[in-house]
């Protein structure tokens, strides 16, 4: 049997409607612990999934003799890339003190990547990073756009290395880093010293 599928938030009257004649269906919403546990820096997303439990209790009594199921599905935590911040550093530059009648024309940025889960905390409570490092040659021979290295700020030259690596080599950077935190979460080996 086919059962009926309806966005019963869409309209203040849906779900009355909908409860009406519906009879042996399911809801089913994905919420989260977060909706209880209330962690650092997640205000917004814990109070939406504890307004989406409580939508569900009321719902599953306003549908009690019904034969309609309300529920909201915790699964529990997941290593979604939400989860996970990257943040920068790009303050260290190769120049040349002249070229092309410009000063400081930056060539080479030595990048850092630093990958920080704050749903998982390691040993000391810390939340799990993970740091990539690298650098990045960039074009100098077009100059026209050229800016004074007292102009230069960290974003401008993330950009550039941003740029120079392309959309594909800086998401490819990023999963390799939230690969090294999974690795740190659930190591696939370890290493011990006999005594």
């Amino acid at each position: 049997m086919t059962r009926p599928t309806m966005n019963v938030l869409n309209c203040p009257t849906g779900w009355a409607r909908f409860s009406s004649f519906a009879t042996n269906c399911t809801s089913a919403n994905f919420s989260s612990n977060s909706s209880t546990i209330n962690p650092i820096g997640r205000a917004a997303y814990s109070s939406s999934k504890a307004a989406l439990n409580s939508l569900a209790i009321s719902l599953s009594k306003e549908t009690g003799g019904k034969n309609l199921r309300v529920n909201a599905v915790l699964p529990g935590l997941t290593n979604t890339k939400m989860a996970i911040n990257y943040t920068w550093d790009v303050s260290k530059c190769d120049v040349y003190p002249t070229k092309s009648s410009k000063s400081n024309v930056v060539h080479n940025v030595h990048w850092r990547i630093t990958a920080t889960d704050d749903s998982n905390n390691d040993e000391s409570g810390n939340p799990q990073k993970a740091i990539i490092s690298g650098r990045q040659e960039l074009n100098t021979s077009d100059l026209s756009s050229f800016t004074n290295w007292s102009s230069l700020d960290a974003a401008k030259v993330q950009g550039w290395v941003e740029s120079a690596l392309g959309s594909t080599e800086v998401a490819a950077k990023k999963a390799y880093a939230e690969q090294l935190i999974k690795e740190k979460i659930t190591p696939v080996s370890i290493t011990k010293i006999l005594e």
